[in-house]
């Protein structure tokens, strides 16, 4: 008997539990030891509207609400706004690993190489860099996990009842992350090429029926997701999660080498080596079928990422839900010091892309800058880049601020009541007592003649806090700006 079917989960169920706990918790400590303090991509606007600041993006509902509440429930560590919703990624990853390694079990494969699997998964460079920053995809691998475990339990007995979890489990992935649309394609895929083969003719149609009835069950609740979720009064909208799939076809590229681009960039490259190590599986009879499942799943993932990735590489974050079954096949197929070396390879990868990251543009000693200046006093920046919120974020979690050119945006708009109101708060907060402090990038930009033509309420503020205050050069450690101080 092949060495990965020779152990079935089924006849340890508490193993099988206790492994999927321990390649969590340990998935968990090794993201924890790599997290990341660079922010990342969409993370910039995530963490802005976890903190009430006005941020449309409908085609993931749940992601917010379940940042805050995993936030709350942290609050006994301690944790800072950052670390909270970062926790969400390391937890989300570290959960969707632990139910990769239930499947792997229930699919046949031994406790020894189900392991393997499931840190081959773990270190994977694309799933560990969104499990160690924050970003949508890494909560969204768990429920991505949940629909992997559900299509494996529906693999081992197609019924009608395994059929509706599958959909139900994609669709509640859906309302995380847009791409979970999508998810039943590959998943649905896989059981059919598993299943197929051999089978006789009133069994295929029974597996026909169940996979269409799961994707009906997907839509189905999908839909029912977005309603409830709607009278919740969170922000949500199917017809921009659609688009997905059905809504960008002016995007489709017309270069043939396009997709080649994309499948280097977004799975060849970030998956290494577990992108190329389950190709072996199309050679051997046993794995044949479940091998071309896969190549079709990742088909699919590669077209579709072709569309919707209109605007640069995402690093692998489309295609994350293919490395459970690449593990699956990889070292079903693979003899296991092979496997073990892939592992190796990979983990090598995954640290070297994060190191690669993780380097911040405003210096680590910039927080330490604003207090040293501030002194006694409660510091309030006014920034003008990206990398300055970053900065807050990670090293001024208790620091207010303000975002100057989304304020000059504001206003332009309500001159002058607009910057009475400005004038006004940063009065306010200087008669309290607060060192008002104007970063280096911030006063550059409003200076810049490129910006003031494409946001002319830029130049209006400058002129204005040029005649309200005086601007006083300030330095310290990794800190370099004005100090506002009121005529």
């Amino acid at each position: 008997m092949d060495r990965a079917v020779s152990e079935p989960a089924t006849d340890r169920p508490a193993r099988v539990v206790t492994d999927a706990l321990g390649v969590a918790a340990l998935a968990l400590l090794a993201y924890l030891v790599l997290g990341q303090s660079t922010v990342y991509g969409d993370g910039f606007n995530f963490l802005l509207g976890s903190r009430g600041v006005v941020y449309h993006h409908p085609s993931h509902p749940c992601y917010l609400p379940l940042a805050a509440a995993l936030r709350a429930l942290a609050l006994p560590l301690s944790l800072t706004h950052y670390e909270g919703t970062l926790l969400l990624s390391q937890l989300g990853t570290a959960v969707g690993v632990g139910l990769g390694v239930a499947a792997l079990r229930l699919a046949g494969l031994g406790r020894v190489d189900a392991w393997i699997a499931a840190v081959w998964i773990a270190m994977t460079p694309a799933v560990a860099f969104f499990a160690t920053v924050v970003e949508v995809h890494g909560a969204f691998y768990a429920f991505a996990g949940a629909a992997w475990l559900a299509t494996v339990a529906l693999l081992r007995r197609p019924t009608a009842a395994r059929a509706v979890i599958v959909g139900l489990s994609s669709a509640a992935a859906s309302l995380v992350h847009a791409s979970g649309v999508i998810l039943p394609a590959p998943l649905l895929a896989l059981t059919l090429a598993a299943r197929w083969p051999g089978a006789e003719r009133s069994t295929r149609w029974r597996l026909v029926r169940l996979t269409l009835l799961a994707g009906a069950t997907h839509g189905g609740s999908y839909a029912l997701g977005v309603f409830t979720v709607r009278k919740l009064g969170v922000e949500a909208d199917p017809q921009v999660a659609a688009g997905f799939v059905s809504n960008m076809a002016s995007l489709i590229p017309r270069d043939v080498t396009r997709y080649a681009q994309v499948a280097w960039e977004e799975w060849l490259w970030p998956f290494a080596l577990l992108s190329i190590a389950w190709v072996p599986a199309l050679l051997q009879p046993v794995w044949r079928a479940r091998a071309f499942g896969m190549l079709a799943a990742t088909t699919v993932y590669v077209l579709a990422a072709a569309i919707v990735l209109g605007l640069g590489p995402e690093r692998g974050a489309y295609l994350l839900p293919l490395a459970w079954p690449a593990a699956w096949l990889a070292v079903a197929g693979l003899p296991r010091p092979l496997a073990l070396l892939g592992l190796a390879a990979s983990a090598v990868l995954a640290v070297q892309a994060i190191r690669a990251h993780d380097a911040p543009e405003v210096p680590a000693e910039f927080a330490a800058g604003v207090r040293e200046i501030a002194g006694s006093r409660p510091p309030f920046l006014l920034i003008g880049e990206l990398s300055d919120i970053e900065a807050c974020f990670v090293g001024l979690p208790d620091v207010t601020y303000l975002f100057l050119i989304e304020t000059a945006l504001l206003v332009h708009a309500a001159q002058p009541a607009g910057w009475a109101a400005l004038d006004g708060h940063l009065q306010g907060l200087h008669t309290r007592g607060h060192a008002l402090l104007l970063t280096h990038s911030a006063n550059a930009r409003l200076r810049s003649p490129q910006l003031q033509r494409e946001f002319p309420g830029s130049g209006v503020v400058l002129r204005q806090l040029e005649q309200a205050y005086r601007f006083e050069p300030v330095a310290a450690r990794g800190f370099v700006g004005l100090e506002l101080v009121p005529r």
